[in-house]
Order: structure tokens, then sequence, then C-alpha cells
């Protein structure tokens, strides 16, 4: 039926972007970076899939995949940007807000809460909460996880991409010091 056949393009899509990964600078394996990527992107409607070019879909994963990345357990990652092809290799009319922490009850509704105290409007939000990564004595990611297996000695994440409307230097500081 339609739901099947919209699933079957939207996997033909991710896997699209996935040949982007052989190009892509990480210090973790091509593996674990495509096992993410296919999680992050697993939750878009066929509709949000399409509305993106692929660079800028694989650009806002890869993004918060090296936030993932360089993560330190007990902190909180939080970075507010207007994305460019120069400066980060893809691009958005919005303004992104990416947040990496240690998956807990109620963190979505508390930046939810937050954005709209701001009175900012979220347009698209990525959120792959009970994220499960393994690392070794180095901090390196070694293994990935998705939430629904079960897992020893992990590390549950919850990382969010939030869209907002696009706002101008001084705005991104205010927003980065307010959720901080």
């Amino acid at each position: 039926g339609i739901m099947a056949n919209q699933r079957s393009e939207s996997s033909a899509i991710i896997q699209e972007i996935l040949n982007y990964v052989d190009a892509a600078d990480c210090s973790t394996s091509k593996t674990q970076v495509s096992a993410f990527i296919r999680m992050y992107l697993n939750g878009l409607s066929l509709e949000d899939l399409t509305s993106y070019t692929h660079a800028d879909l694989f650009g806002a994963a890869i993004a918060q995949w090296r936030q993932i990345e360089s993560f330190q357990p007990g902190s909180m990652s939080l970075q507010v940007y207007n994305p460019t092809q120069e400066h980060d290799g893809w691009q958005s009319t919005h303004t992104i807000i990416a947040l990496v922490a240690e998956d807990m009850p109620f963190l979505i509704d508390s930046m939810r809460m937050e954005l709209e105290r701001l009175g900012l409007t979220i347009h698209q939000m990525i959120f792959q909460g009970g994220l499960q990564v393994v690392r070794d004595d180095n901090n390196v990611i070694t293994a990935i996880h998705s939430p629904s297996e079960h897992c020893t000695g992990c590390q549950t994440l919850a990382p969010i991409h939030m869209e907002v409307d696009r706002q101008s230097g001084a705005d991104v500081e205010r927003i980065y010091h307010e959720i901080q």
C-alpha cells in the first residue's frame, strides 16, 4: 500500500545519503557513522526527507554525530548556529539548535518549553532518544545500539536537532546562554 511505498522511498533516500559517508572525515568507523545516520533519519517522514537536499541532511546528521563523538559524560553539549556551505559543508534557512545530553525524562518537553518561552517557533525536530553508545577508555565510540536493543555498560544519549526561525548573530548567542 501507500505506507509501504513511502517506506521504500524513504529507505532509498537514506541509502543515497549514506553514500556520503565514504568521503566523510570522522574519527570513528564508517559502520558506526552509517548506523547512526540510519537511526537518525529513520524517524523522518518521506515529506521531511524530500524537503532537504541529500547533502544538507547528511550535513545535519554528521554535525550531530561529531557532537556525540566528543561528548563528555556528565555534561551537556549545546550548539546554536546558522550553518553555511563554506563553514559547515551544509546550509539551512533556519537557525539550528543541536543538543546532546544523557537521556532523561522530559528532556524534549523542557527544550520545547524553553524555546516557547524565548518566543521561537520550531520548524523541524529530529530526536533520537535512547541512543546507546559504547566507549573505550579514551572515550572513543566502539559500538552503537538502537534504543530497542538491550545494552550493558552503554551510555544512553539523547541527540536533539531543532530548527527555529533564522536568528541574527547576537540572538544566536543569547539563545545559547538562555538554554545553557
